[in-house]
């Protein structure tokens, strides 16, 4: 019988090391930051500005980030939008805006949001009433005069 003692020690050692495991994993996942996003809605301003031409759009909406308020834009004037969210960034990248490709003739499709440089991906920027959103296919790093 002093075999089943140790098999049962070494479960009771297997168990309180799992319960520890998977108590670790959840405090260290309450740390993470979470996307919150309010649903109220919000009146926001776009500009989209590319080489051959540019684009506006204002709407009240619940479309509270900067990716998904481009998405409405987009599909409320007829435009298209690609794009790719990099799990490695955990970020969207916008791949291409009304057929202008991000990267081509070695710009690239950045944004702002109240004339400040995004600093997130743009589905993680959350938007408030009132902002004003600008996205520009140019240099990066962005320099003034240097838009197509």
């Amino acid at each position: 019988m002093s075999w089943l003692r140790g098999e049962g020690k070494f479960a009771i050692i297997l168990v309180t090391g799992i319960a520890i495991a998977i108590s670790g994993l959840w405090a260290t996942l309450s740390f993470l930051p979470s996307l919150s996003i309010p649903e109220e809605g919000v009146t926001l301003n776009l500009t989209v500005e590319a080489f051959s031409w540019n684009v506006s759009y204002s709407a009240e909406t619940t479309n509270r980030t900067v990716l998904s308020f481009l998405l409405e834009a987009a599909d409320s004037l007829g435009f298209e939008v690609g794009w790719t969210h990099w799990d490695s960034l955990q970020a969207a990248k916008i791949d291409a805006i009304n057929d202008v490709r991000d990267g081509q003739g070695g710009f690239f499709w950045q944004y702002w949001v109240n004339d400040e440089y995004g600093q997130v991906g743009a589905d993680r920027y959350i938007l408030q009433d009132g902002d004003r959103i600008l996205w520009r296919h140019t240099t990066y790093p962005p320099e003034a005069g240097n838009e197509t």
